[in-house]
Order: structure tokens, then C-alpha cells, then sequence
């Protein structure tokens, strides 16, 4: 059996690893097409070519991620496939949540992601830093943490933090959109 502190760390890095997968994917690849001004394709599919590589990598990285959690933390197959799955689905949200970011603000909205991952990580190892906890609220990276932390143990709460999850997924895709 693996001590709490390891199992809470694993936690937090299966969420971090789909940020900065996410995060990564709009380093490597540019969030605004270079022709975004001379195609006459529609913005929607503009943005639906660029994001469609992104959305499938770090998916693919979430469901690969809930199956090592699941046997790193030895769970039943219904809990490491409720893991990989919504590792997926947080990983498509984080995608659109740092096109978002990197699209609007270009590096600045980049360093925002790597604050945001930041102030994740502090809030999930220590409960000394309860300053950072209005930017918790607002990360979707933390909230994920939460949700698969709640998950991962059983307890109560789930629908609500699906709820949020999925209401910041809208907000991220939509101005990803925009």
C-alpha cells in the first residue's frame, strides 16, 4: 500500500501532466494559423484545424495517464477506467483553456498557465497557503485536481466538481473560439 502523502502526489501529478501536455501543445504549435488573414475558410474551421491535433494528443495522454494511476494506486478496473476517462475529458478542457490563454495573451498568457500550475501545485502539498485559494477557485487545472483527488477516494462531491469542470470547459472553449 502506498503512503497517503505518495498517493496524493501521484494525484496532483496526473492533473499536472495534462496541463503541461496542454500547455506544451500551443509551444509546439502556433495557436492562430498563420493564414488566419488570407483563407477564406470560416474562422470555426480555422480553429477546429488547429486544435483537433492538440485536443487528440492530450487526450490520448489522459487516458494513458488514468491507466498508470490505476495501477500505480492499484484500483479496480471500473475506477482506473472512470480515471482515464475523465483525465481525457480535463485534458480536452485544459487544451482549450490554454489555446485560450495563448491565443489572447501569446507569452503572457503562457506565463499565466505556468502561475496557474503553480499555485495548483502549492494549494494540493500544503494547507498553509490558503492566500492562493482565490486563484484555486478560478483554475481549472485545481479543479480537475480536486475531481480526480475525489474520485481517486471515494468521497462526496463529484457532481458538483463535474459541474464546474464542465462549465469552465464551455468558458475555455468558447474563447479559445473567440
Amino acid at each position: 500500500m502506498m503512503p497517503v502523502r505518495h498517493q496524493v502526489l501521484l494525484r496532483l501529478l496526473l492533473a499536472c501532466a495534462l496541463w503541461l501536455g496542454a500547455l506544451a501543445s500551443f509551444v509546439a504549435i502556433r495557436p492562430i494559423p498563420r493564414d488566419v488573414v488570407t483563407s477564406r475558410a470560416s474562422s470555426l474551421l480555422l480553429w477546429a484545424r488547429t486544435m483537433w491535433l492538440p485536443v487528440v494528443v492530450v487526450a490520448g495522454q489522459g487516458v494513458v495517464m488514468g491507466i498508470i494511476g490505476g495501477a500505480v494506486l492499484n484500483t479496480s478496473i471500473g475506477t482506473t477506467v472512470g480515471l482515464s476517462a475523465l483525465l481525457a475529458v480535463a485534458g480536452v478542457s485544459f487544451v482549450f483553456a490554454n489555446h485560450a490563454l495563448a491565443s489572447w495573451f501569446g507569452n503572457v498568457g503562457r506565463a499565466i498557465s505556468v502561475i496557474l500550475l503553480a499555485v495548483t501545485v502549492a494549494l494540493g502539498l500544503s494547507s498553509a497557503t490558503g492566500w492562493l485559494s482565490p486563484l484555486g477557485t478560478i483554475s481549472p487545472l485545481h479543479n480537475a485536481f480536486l475531481l480526480v483527488r475525489t474520485w481517486l477516494s471515494g468521497g462526496s462531491g463529484e457532481v458538483g466538481l463535474a459541474a464546474v469542470a464542465i462549465l469552465m470547459a464551455a468558458i475555455g472553449a468558447v474563447l479559445s473560439i473567440m
